[in-house]
């Protein structure tokens, strides 16, 4: 499988602030996404990490998500990422979403 690379933007909003990000999305073999990417586009050096795999455990796909992994959040004084969330992604019935629709 080849590496796919694409760019992405997420945001965060608060009544008190709004936080926003850029990353770049690396599709890596083996059922994984990686997104790298920087808070306030200070530096090139990478802020955040996310991690992303389709190999689930029965538990969690039972739980409705398809694609689980970590969120490692980087220290710029040591220059080391350390892991803060766990990351899911829930599946999307699109079926039932329709026909509540129609």
């Amino acid at each position: 499988m080849s590496a796919a690379h694409g760019s992405c933007s997420a945001g965060k909003s608060r009544v008190a602030a709004r936080h926003s990000t850029h990353a770049r999305m690396v599709a890596s073999g083996g059922n994984a996404v990686h997104v790298v990417g920087t808070f306030k586009h200070m530096g090139t050096d990478a802020d955040f990490k996310l991690y992303l795999t389709t190999n689930v455990t029965q538990a969690d796909f039972n739980m409705g998500y398809t694609m689980t992994g970590t969120l490692e959040r980087g220290c710029r004084s040591t220059n080391t990422f350390q892991v803060t969330h766990f990351a899911v992604l829930r599946r999307c019935d699109h079926d039932a979403t329709h026909l509540k629709n129609a």
